[in-house]
């Protein structure tokens, strides 16, 4: 049997004003990929730790978003204006994301709000 690893996608995404109570996922992110509502975000540094329920909605427009959830995601990390979202799907409506700030490098997250050590699924 040979084993192919699936390339699942990924997109990035800035931190502004409308961002900090839903995020819109770009259009051809998913190119007809089925996820169900319900998804996880979890640090792509870590295979284990705080992971976040956030649903995705349709928009009137026809956009998915980031919607339900992510109010509570975005005040458990320092974020800014400017900063960006690097997000890699996992499968199974699974997230893995990192944070990057306005110069580029990414943010250390060991002064976020939430508790990184709670190894909940």
């Amino acid at each position: 049997m040979v084993y192919q690893e699936v390339e699942w996608p990924s997109f990035v995404a800035k931190i502004t004003p409308d961002s900090t109570h839903q995020l819109k996922i770009p259009r051809n992110f998913f190119n007809g990929m089925a996820v169900s509502a319900e998804t996880i975000l979890r640090r792509n540094s870590r295979r284990s730790g705080r992971c976040w329920i956030v649903k995705m909605v349709t928009s009137e427009e026809g956009d998915l978003m980031f919607k339900e959830g992510w109010n509570e995601f975005v005040e458990d990390y320092p974020l800014e204006f400017g900063d960006y979202f690097y997000f890699k799907y996992h499968g199974n409506s699974k997230f893995g994301f990192t944070v990057f700030g306005t110069d580029g490098c990414e943010k250390e997250m060991g002064t976020f709000n939430g508790n990184e050590n709670d190894d909940s699924d």
